[in-house]
């Protein structure tokens, strides 16, 4: 029985004395059976009680391995990203930047270019007295940025004073 019908027979022996099976006429319970059925309402409590705790633990267990697993994963992801910076830098250095196939897999390069910040507290003075370019600076609780509208904009031929575009050769890997 549930916790609900051990609680509904104690209440009816309670009440009535004792209960009777409806389809058998059988008495199911008296007065005498009132301690069997407090210690089983108990027994069942603690029982419930000790499952919780049991799946409490198990929960703290699996968040302990998935924390570990996490934890590991960003260690395993470093250490490739070490190993593409090395194979990479070594590969420019050999002149090596076309197509490469490899038993593992090939390696190539594409081109890709990042906006470079000479001195971020000058831009920011230049872009809050440019009413031309007033547009870059995201106001928040301090100035944002806009680094891919400043890039853009070097990109389309205008100059802005301590901002330079780099060419990078980021390696891939497949």
């Amino acid at each position: 029985m549930n916790l609900y019908q051990i609680d509904n027979a104690i209440k009816e022996v309670i009440e009535n004395g004792f209960k009777i099976d409806e389809e058998t006429g059988e008495v199911l319970f008296d007065t005498t059976n009132l301690e069997e059925l407090q210690e089983s309402l108990t027994t069942k409590m603690n029982n419930i009680i000790g499952y919780v705790k049991d799946l409490d633990i198990q929960a703290e267990n699996l968040k302990k391995v998935a924390d570990d697993f996490s934890e590991r994963a960003k260690r395993v992801s470093k250490r490739s990203e070490k190993l593409k910076e090395y194979l990479s830098s070594y590969l420019q250095a050999n002149d090596m930047m076309d197509r490469q196939e490899f038993t593992n897999g090939t390696t190539s390069f594409r081109k890709s270019s990042v906006l470079n910040i000479v001195n971020e507290d000058e831009l920011v003075k230049y872009l809050k007295n440019s009413r031309k370019y007033k547009d870059l600076l995201t106001e928040e609780v301090e100035y944002k940025i806009d680094k891919r509208g400043i890039k853009a904009k070097i990109q389309d031929g205008e100059e802005i004073p301590q901002c330079e575009i780099i060419e990078k050769n980021n390696l891939q890997i497949k």
